[in-house]
């Protein structure tokens, strides 16, 4: 994440750390991809709050 910001300040100090992280730039931004569509929070409390106001699912609904 922090080396695709870095890339469009100082773009000689990314090329300088992927040879040294051992990474390739396509696994690199693929890295940043990932990043970028996880759930940051997986249970927040209001995510927290609506399960425990709804219950269990029950298998009719």
């Amino acid at each position: 994440m922090l080396l695709r910001r870095m890339a469009d300040i100082r773009p000689d100090f990314v090329s300088d750390a992927l040879p040294r992280l051992g990474a390739t730039r396509a696994e690199a931004h693929a890295a940043h991809t990932r990043w970028q569509q996880k759930d940051p929070v997986p249970l927040t409390p209001r995510k927290l709050g609506a399960s425990l106001r709804t219950g269990p699912r029950d298998a009719c609904g």
